[in-house]
This record gives C-alpha cells, sequence and structure tokens, in this order.
C-alpha cells in the first residue's frame, strides 16, 4: 500500500482555515455549520488531526460522548502525542464517570505535553470529585501556575464542591 500523499499546502492552509473558521462557529453555538466546515476538512485533509479534535469537540458539545471519543481516537491514529486531543479524551471520560480512564489519558497528555495547564485541572477536578483533596490541590497548585484562570474555574466548579474547604485546596483558591 503506497504511502498516504501529503496534501499541498494550498490544501493545508484551506484546511486550517476551515478548522478556525468552525471553532469561530462552535464558539457562537452554531454546532452544524461547525460540523460540516469540520467534515470538508477532513475530507480535503485525512490527516488533520486538529479537524478531529474539533469535531470531537463539537459531539461533545451535543453530549454525544461515543462519537466525541471516537474523533479523539482518530486524532490520537495520526499523532498519540497530541496532547489536546489527550486531553478531551480524559475530560470526555470524566464525564462518563470512568475516572480512572480519565487519569489514565490525562496523565498521558502530560507525559506529551508538561505545560498543557488544562490537563493539571482536569486531573484536579477528578482527584476533587473522589474526595482527595491533598492530590486535587497538587495538580490544581500546577494548574494555575501555567493557566492563572484555573483558581477562578475551581472557585465555582462543581467538581470542587466535596473538597473546595479542605485546607490546602481553599489555600489556593483565596477569601
Amino acid at each position: 500500500m503506497p504511502p498516504a500523499a501529503t496534501p499541498a499546502p494550498l490544501e493545508t492552509d484551506r484546511v486550517q482555515a476551515l478548522v478556525q473558521r468552525a471553532v469561530a462557529a462552535q464558539e457562537a453555538g452554531e454546532l452544524q455549520r461547525a460540523m460540516s466546515l469540520l467534515e470538508r476538512a477532513v475530507k480535503l485533509d485525512p490527516t488533520a488531526k486538529a479537524a478531529y479534535n474539533s469535531l470531537g469537540n463539537v459531539y461533545y458539545q451535543q453530549e454525544r460522548y461515543q462519537q466525541a471519543i471516537a474523533m479523539y481516537h482518530k486524532a490520537l491514529a495520526i499523532d498519540p502525542e497530541y496532547a489536546k486531543a489527550r486531553n478531551n479524551l480524559g475530560s470526555t471520560y470524566m464525564r462518563l464517570a470512568m475516572d480512572e480512564r480519565a487519569i489514565e489519558e490525562l496523565q498521558r497528555a502530560l507525559r506529551a505535553d508538561s505545560s498543557y495547564g488544562l490537563a493539571y485541572y482536569n486531573l484536579a477536578c477528578v482527584y476533587a470529585r473522589g474526595s482527595d483533596s491533598a492530590t486535587a490541590a497538587q495538580y490544581l497548585r500546577q494548574a494555575i501556575a501555567l493557566e492563572p484562570q484555573a483558581r477562578t474555574w475551581a472557585q465555582t466548579d462543581t467538581d470542587f464542591t466535596s473538597v473546595r474547604t479542605a485546607p490546602e485546596v481553599q489555600q489556593l483558591l483565596g477569601p
């Protein structure tokens, strides 16, 4: 079987533009439009990992978690070290209360990119949900160092309800 053809630079630019337009549509709540743009992107370039990852995000937003998982796996088949897809897969497993698998994927995301603050935050969420305040605080501290907004997120995130008053977590959240 011959190797897959590498898309021409012009096609790569078109695919990136489609993905950017799709992300904007998704942020505007236009999920069908986002999906259509992303499907066009993967037809143009079946190796567009960002398009598969974004498709997964659209499915996640629609609460179609199995389809989201399938898209994240497609992105990871192209690039097993793609930290965003690993994080999103872990987040989806969290949503499905599959915490062990979530932890595994989130740790893999961090092995791929140790500066990915959102993966630290999601790990903090998993441990907070399990009432492990010490481990939650450890990951939250790292998340805040990389992504200062994580402090604000944790102040209202229901995942932190059971540990929010623990001294080690309270110290990170402030008054």
